[in-house]
């Protein structure tokens, strides 16, 4: 019993172990990850990477990726192959790591590349051991074996070519066939790296030369974008190994690159004895560079700090700087030149300049004149260029850029200094500045420039001009009025420039014609930082300004002498109209009583008089305003007036017509350029009381200038003229500058109203032209109006509709009903009774919102409306434009205190102008209502 009992414990406690082993094994298992797969390519370069004789990867670079896969849990497997067709597996991402290889600008664009070097190889020349070649002059014209394609051979072709030297290439793809071509005197020497150089030459008892050349860094690289955490693992592991000299690194290069070809091997027999004596002086040599160590340290120490303190200055100048070699590659550069291309020194660094900067469209092929430049800088001479520059980030700068030598004192000029200074704020600068100058040299108004002290410091041409002096001769003497024909004290002016930093002055002065000009004389100070440094001084002739302040004054007193007279003629023709429509009632129920007859027609006498003052009022009133015009020859109208102005005049007065020729039409108001003529020849009648001459001549006339005391707002162009002299009394020289204006008369009171030529110069201002008048006393005058050739000036457009009026039958207006809206309680009252008495049916309003109504409850028994143009709350083309939405075939007259102008954007309306009579009102009415092509328009 107690042995099965044993035999169960012992069973028990094998699964139980079974059981705890398997977890341990399992945790062990889950706690590190299985070693990651790595792709390593390997080629021929012993002893740095190569296949050895068992067929396995050996070297230094597999020692280091040995050594970093066991601490990064890498497995890796290697790729045997040719050097270009790893680098074609690399660039399509079928091998992950490359060890030793060369960055270069091209292998960029599909490698990335490892931050931290591992290795920096040379190339050299291995030459037989009895060879005399010492430098590399002396290859000239012999045969040297090159590796295709391989970066150490392809410098070694470059320095030959810059060195002039030529030789025959002979290419291979192995490095044992290149020293086998050496050895055979096929070829007088080989160039290859010196790790596998130094490696193979011993092999095949060649010896290393003295010509060494081109520094090469190596890395490891991945494919473009692909691995980056290899490159960081080897970045980390080397990085930390360089800089302990106990590290593994130093122990495998000590493995593999610690022996060199033995002297033994390849030094003559001679040479022996001279290597012991030169061991013995060495103990001499040791004791002096003892001595100089200190002098060395120190000297160093001081070129370490200059070396700074020369890096700072590079670093911080303002100007764009960088070293280049001599094909034009960026070996160092400054921040603000880094700054300008938006880049960082990884991203330039052995990039050609020419590819970083190009020249704008204007500049020309600017790559390949710096690029002929860097090429021409020589050990004693500079290189200067301009050019505007156009960064690959689309920055645009003007530079001036200067090429200097760098040299050292082993091979004579090592490589070129560029340095660009930015000169765009500069050229910007200057331009303006031209601008400015240019600008002012222009000017028409004078320009001087003077110090504090008033030394004229410039005066541009027009103040040449002004004072008859040359800018020398003024220029460093003191500022005086009397240059500019003004005596003036300008002591006044300096003085008021210190206290108040600005200053102005009006004065005359009188142009070598003899005329007296106005200058106004602007200065104000110059200020550098608070404190007056110079003082401008502006002088301008404005005259002409001042006329035509003096013109628009005018102008604008006419405007408001047209609006009064306008209202009062709007008011006046109210009352005229009760007075003329009543007396004609009166005349028609007393036309049997002879003596109320008699007075009935004083009455109306003077209403007509009054009404035609009115009608003076009204045309100076309009003068802006547009009228029914024509196209017409100026002659067609001057001729029939001429005739009858003569059976006017008086036999005392002889009046000569001589029309020219040929004169193109002018657009015009026959009647209006009749009131002009009439105006003018009436007052040249009255000049002459004891008799004399007028002459009246048409002529055309070109202006190239329209000066300003004619008229202004005149264009230059062809006028029509119209000249009328007298040989009467003349008038005085301080009435011909008011003769035009309104109320303004030198006629005994009675004789004249001073509307006449007031009118004249508003219908010539209406008509685009202008109005001349010479005269002196005792020698007559002579007025010339000027209208513009048709089309050449703006004209007066639109006319208003005239209608024929035939006789009234009142018989015809019987049954038709009409709507009469007028405010005035008189006038209306008036023309309803002319309408009642002439058989209409009279519906009445009172104000424009009273029309509408009464118009919208009666709208289908209407037949006319009569409107008046001014009511109040709604106007009558308020009322007009109702009434021709609602009823567009209803007939509508309007009735105005004002002229027609006022109706005048309202095409198509029909018009009676108050005062009127009976017979004007019924005729009016009859043509309207019996007219068949009636159309009301909205206006």
């Amino acid at each position: 019993m107690a042995a099965a009992q044993s035999g169960v414990w012992r069973k028990f406690s094998t699964l139980i172990s079974a059981i705890f082993f398997a977890t341990v094994l399992l945790l062990l298992l889950a706690g590190k990850p299985l070693p990651r797969p790595v792709k390593v390519g390997v080629f021929s370069l012993p002893p740095l990477i190569f296949q050895n004789e068992s067929g396995r990867a050996d070297g230094f670079y597999v020692d280091l990726v040995k050594h970093i896969a066991e601490e990064e849990n890498w497995r890796p497997e290697y790729v045997f192959a040719s050097w270009p067709e790893l680098l074609e597996l690399l660039r399509r991402g079928e091998i992950d790591l490359l060890p030793c290889i060369m960055y270069s600008h091209e292998r960029n664009v599909f490698f990335d590349f490892s931050r931290q070097s591992t290795l920096t190889l040379w190339g050299q020349l291995f030459l037989p051991l009895d060879s005399s070649v010492k430098k590399i002059e002396d290859l000239a014209g012999k045969t040297i074996a090159l590796k295709k394609d391989e970066q150490n051979c392809l410098n070694f072709t470059t320095l030959a070519s810059e060195r002039g030297i030529g030789f025959t290439p002979f290419y291979y793809t192995q490095d044992e066939d290149g020293m086998k071509s050496v050895r055979n005197g096929k070829c007088a020497a080989v160039v290859a790296s010196q790790g596998a150089g130094y490696v193979l030459a011993k092999k095949y008892k060649l010896k290393p030369s003295q010509v060494v050349f081109s520094p090469s860094p190596q890395f490891f690289a991945v494919s473009r974008g692909r691995n980056p955490d290899l490159l960081e693992a080897v970045d980390r592991y080397i990085g930390d190994w360089i800089i302990r000299p106990d590290s593994f690194y130093y122990e495998s290069l000590q493995r593999w690159l610690g022996r060199r070809l033995s002297p033994e091997e390849y030094i003559p027999a001679w040479l022996a004895p001279v290597i012991f004596v030169l061991m013995g002086t060495g103990l001499g040599v040791i004791l002096l560079m003892v001595l100089l160590r200190y002098q060395v340290r120190h000297k160093t120490a001081e070129l370490q700090d200059r070396n700074a303190r020369l890096q700072l200055l590079f670093d911080e100048s303002i100007h764009y700087i960088c070293e280049l070699d001599r094909q034009g590659r960026i070996q160092q550069i400054n921040h603000d030149f880094l700054k300008f291309l938006k880049k960082s020194f990884e991203q330039v660094d052995g990039v050609k300049l020419v590819e970083l900067i190009f020249a704008s469209p204007d500049t020309g092929n600017m790559s390949s004149r710096l690029t002929a430049a860097i090429g021409n800088v020589s050990y004693d001479g500079n290189e200067v260029m301009e050019a505007d520059l156009v960064t690959c980030n689309g920055d645009r700068a003007s530079v001036v850029i200067s090429l200097k030598p760098i040299s050292d004192s082993i091979d004579g000029m090592s490589a070129v200094l560029c340095e660009m200074q930015d000169v765009s704020a500069s050229r910007k600068a200057t331009a303006e500045r031209e601008l400015l100058f240019a600008a002012i040299e222009q000017f028409q108004d004078a320009v001087v420039v003077t110090a504090t002290d008033g030394a004229v410091e410039y005066v541009n041409a027009a103040y040449e001009k002004m004072s008859a002096m040359t800018r020398e001769e003024m220029t460093g003497k003191r500022f005086h009025f009397s240059q500019c024909a003004h005596e003036l004290d300008e002591r006044l002016m300096f003085q008021a420039l210190e206290e108040q930093k600005e200053w102005s002055f009006k004065f005359p002065v009188r142009r070598d014609s003899g005329t007296v000009a106005t200058l106004l004389c602007r200065a104000c100070a110059i200020e550098k930082a608070g404190e007056a440094s110079h003082y401008v001084i502006i002088m301008r002739d404005v005259s002409k300004e001042e006329e035509m302040e003096r013109r628009l004054r005018q102008s604008q007193k006419f405007d408001a002498i047209g609006q009064l007279a306008g209202g009062i003629a709007h008011d006046f023709n109210n009352l005229l109209q009760v007075v003329i429509g009543f007396t004609g009632i009166l005349k028609k129920k007393e036309a049997d009583n002879a003596a109320n007859m008699a007075l009935l027609n004083n009455i109306v006498e003077a209403a007509e008089r009054g009404r035609n003052l009115v009608r003076q009022l009204m045309t100076f009133s309009n003068y802006r305003k547009t009228s029914e015009q024509q196209r017409i020859n100026v002659n067609l109208i001057v001729g029939p007036f001429v005739d009858m102005f003569r059976q006017v005049a008086g036999e005392n007065i002889t009046i000569q017509y001589d029309p020219a020729a040929e004169l193109p039409q002018i657009d015009c108001d026959v009647g209006q350029i009749e009131q002009v003529m009439m105006n003018i020849c009436v007052n040249a009648r009255d000049a002459m009381p004891e008799g004399g001459t007028l002459t009246i001549q048409t002529a055309l006339k070109r202006f190239q200038e329209i000066p300003p005391e004619l008229f202004y707002r005149i264009q230059p162009g062809e006028f029509v003229e119209m000249k009328f002299a007298d040989t009467g009394i003349g008038i005085e020289k301080d009435h011909v500058e008011h003769i035009f204006e309104p109320f303004y008369t030198t006629k005994d009171i009675g004789k004249g109203t001073g509307l006449g030529l007031a009118n004249v110069y508003a219908i010539i201002r209406k008509h685009g032209g202008f109005i001349r008048v010479e005269s002196l006393p005792g020698q007559g005058a002579v007025f010339m109006v000027y209208l513009p050739v048709a089309g050449s000036q703006a004209a007066m457009s639109g006319t208003l509709e005239g209608i024929a009026l035939p006789p009234p039958v009142k018989s015809e207006f019987s049954g038709h009903t009409v709507l009469l809206c007028e405010d005035e309680d008189s006038v209306r009252e008036l023309g309803a009774m002319i309408l009642t008495d002439a058989g209409f049916k009279v519906l009445e309003a009172v104000d424009g919102e009273d029309s509408i109504q009464v118009f919208m409850e009666n709208r289908t028994m209407l037949d006319l409306v009569l409107l008046d143009a001014v009511m109040p709350k709604k106007s009558g083309r308020e009322v007009y434009r109702f009434i021709s939405e609602k009823a567009p075939d209803m007939p509508v007259i309007f009735i105005s205190g004002y002229s027609d102008y006022m109706l005048q954007d309202t095409p198509g309306v029909h018009v009676i102008t108050k005062p009127y009579d009976e017979a004007t009102l019924l005729t009016r009415i009859g043509a309207v209502l019996r007219s068949k092509d009636f159309r009301s328009h909205v206006p």
